[in-house]
């Protein structure tokens, strides 16, 4: 574990992480359940199928936030939960904070050799609101309604 994570990078939202990155995977599985939490995971009993796509990493983003970045193809959100989610509890893991999102950029140009030539896209951030979720995750939003009987807790 890193003792010495710089400030602007630490508690980035998996979507802030996304907006960020020069490359992305395929996808991202996010599962929620009410109260701001993720489900849990316990990967000795993880079972699926995987499908594994090869990918050429050589063209890495030049332009973040890319303007060509569709956050709905990227983050799937399943919804565990009677209720439909509110922002209390989409929040914690969905959320995009303006600020946040521009020190990392600026963090990683000035010390981080890949992001060196990178552009900041100063014309998209400042359309954005100073926190806030993506309208394209929240209405993908899949409700399950119940838990996830499947899945063990406490191990």
């Amino acid at each position: 574990m890193c003792q010495h994570y710089p400030v602007a990078l630490d508690d980035l939202t998996p979507v802030e992480e996304c907006l960020i990155a020069k490359c992305h995977p395929i996808g991202t599985i996010i599962k929620m359940r009410p109260g701001g939490h993720l489900s849990p995971i316990n990967y000795k009993a993880l079972r699926g199928h995987i499908i594994v796509i090869p990918q050429d990493p050589g063209p890495l983003l030049q332009i973040l936030p890319s303007p060509e970045l569709k956050l709905d193809n990227l983050i799937k959100v399943f919804w565990l939960g009677n209720r439909a989610p509110v922002d209390a509890d989409l929040k914690p893991f969905l959320q995009v904070r303006k600020d946040k999102v521009l020190a990392a950029l600026q963090y990683l140009v000035q010390h981080n050799h890949l992001y060196h030539d990178l552009t900041i896209n100063h014309q998209m951030i400042d359309t954005w609101s100073d926190d806030f979720i993506p309208p394209e995750i929240r209405d993908n939003i899949i409700c399950l309604g119940s838990p996830d009987h499947h899945e063990r807790e406490g191990y």
